[in-house]
């Protein structure tokens, strides 16, 4: 049988034929990214604290937010606000998100670190975020909740990923975990630099592009 194989295709064909194998498994693997004017037109808002707002990137073109931007082709408006609990940003969610227009398909939501480091109960965090969730869908805004570190804050990322599930929301799991302890991708110990923003972006970007092709 095996001679007759070798007998039937040559090993050009059969090497041509192992290499679209290979090719096929690296698509599938890798995932599949879409050029920058698929989604031209989409318009996206951050919403979340000073790890939205950039702080520790060298400048604001070096968030997370503007790597995801320039690499999809589509607009992110920044409204991440530096120490912000979920008190802060729920307090500022009308203006800053509900009240946009035109009106955002997509809301990305980290908080939830600086209620840890406040000291807040995290029932009031849960209660807040299941809120700002709730009022963003309800506006007709898709939402993407991004969790923070299950190696660091793991009652807080299965929190959050409760209420993503419950609420069917797109969710990025421990968006710092890998990050957070690497000297070389941290501003300082709270604070990713340019390279930290931009794994964060290549993180956050497979699901954005699931919720922008759910819009279709």
């Amino acid at each position: 049988m095996d001679n007759y194989i070798l007998k039937k295709y040559n090993a050009k064909d059969i090497i041509i034929f192992l290499m679209a194998v290979i090719i096929l498994i690296l698509i599938l693997s890798t995932g599949q990214h879409y050029d920058k004017s698929y989604f031209q037109g989409k318009l996206v808002v951050a919403f979340g604290d000073s790890l939205t707002s950039g702080v520790g990137a060298s400048s604001v073109s070096e968030s997370y937010t503007a790597y995801l931007a320039q690499s999809l082709g589509i607009t992110i408006i920044n409204k991440g606000v530096g120490g912000n609990t979920t008190i802060k940003a729920l307090a500022r969610l009308q203006t800053d998100v509900l009240d946009l227009n035109p009106k955002p398909e997509v809301a990305i939501v980290l908080l939830g670190g600086n209620d840890f480091f406040k000291g807040i109960n995290q029932e009031i965090t849960k209660e807040n975020l299941t809120q700002i969730v709730d009022s963003i869908q309800k506006a007709g805004i898709k939402v993407i909740l991004l969790g923070i570190s299950r190696l660091h804050f793991p009652d807080y990322e299965n929190m959050i990923q409760a209420i993503a599930m419950k609420k069917g929301a797109g969710y990025v799991p421990a968006i710092l975990d890998g990050i957070v302890d690497a000297e070389d991708l941290m501003h300082d110990l709270k604070h990713p630099n340019d390279d930290g923003y931009e794994l964060m972006a290549e993180r956050i970007r497979p699901t954005l592009e699931r919720v922008l092709l759910s819009l279709d």
